[in-house]
């Protein structure tokens, strides 16, 4: 398994290889398309200190991966506490938007380089456990939203469907006449969403971040934001 680095071209370390006869390219968000993770955790932590709790590392990195509504109910048992989840969603998003426009986040830039390099050869598509809303506003924030089109977006915010279930029953969500697993590759940085699609034949790019570094074993290829 090879690892680049963020700041290095891809085109010196053959990304392309692995990747430019692909069809479908299946993006998570958070942590994979820009590094927002540690600024939803510091809008967590600003609402929980009215608790006088303070998310450790170890918790954040169980927390990772699941819905919002999850982890909700994750940090209600883990500390024994219970909130207004409709509040206190709307005051985290809040926060959580103003960190990322008042740090000037941006996509990594391999993934800008990515989308622009491939958009005429392949569809994008996202499956992310993120609000939609939340989705959107950074999407045109970043001026990326023309890359991934209103059909081929998809939400697992509310814990019914997971996002390898939208792996599983790809042909049911992307309308193409034939869809091949191996004409897939998936960018993620949660450990189990690369092993679940790598189990289905599809190629696997594992983003590398402060949270998940030394986590991520499914996957053909790691892309470091870490130096």
């Amino acid at each position: 398994m090879r690892k680049v680095n963020d700041k290095l071209d891809i085109n010196s370390y053959k990304i392309d290889e692995l990747i430019r006869n692909k069809e479908i390219f299946i993006f998570d968000f958070d942590g994979t398309i820009a590094d927002t993770e540690p600024l939803h955790w510091k809008a967590y932590n600003e609402l929980l200190n009215n608790f006088n709790i303070t998310l450790l590392e170890k918790d954040i990195q169980r927390y990772i991966g699941h819905s919002e509504l999850q982890i909700y109910s994750m940090i209600k048992n883990d500390f024994s506490i219970t909130f207004d989840e409709e509040e206190f969603l709307e005051k985290r998003l809040s926060i959580y938007l103003n960190l990322v426009e008042k740090e000037n986040i941006q996509p990594y830039k391999f993934i800008s380089e990515i989308l622009d390099r491939y958009k005429e050869n392949c569809i994008y598509v996202l499956v992310t456990s993120q609000m939609p809303n939340i989705i959107e506003r950074l999407l045109s924030l970043w001026k990326i939203d023309s890359f991934f089109m209103p059909d081929y977006r998809f939400f697992c915010n509310n814990g019914k469907v997971k996002k390898d279930d939208i792996y599983k029953d790809i042909k049911k969500y992307i309308k193409m006449s034939k869809i091949n697993y191996k004409d897939i590759v998936v960018f993620e940085d949660t450990e189990y969403y690369l092993s679940q699609a790598r189990k289905l034949g599809i190629s696997t790019i594992g983003i590398e971040h402060q949270y998940n570094v030394g986590k991520l074993k499914s996957c053909d290829l790691i892309l470091s934001n870490n130096s």
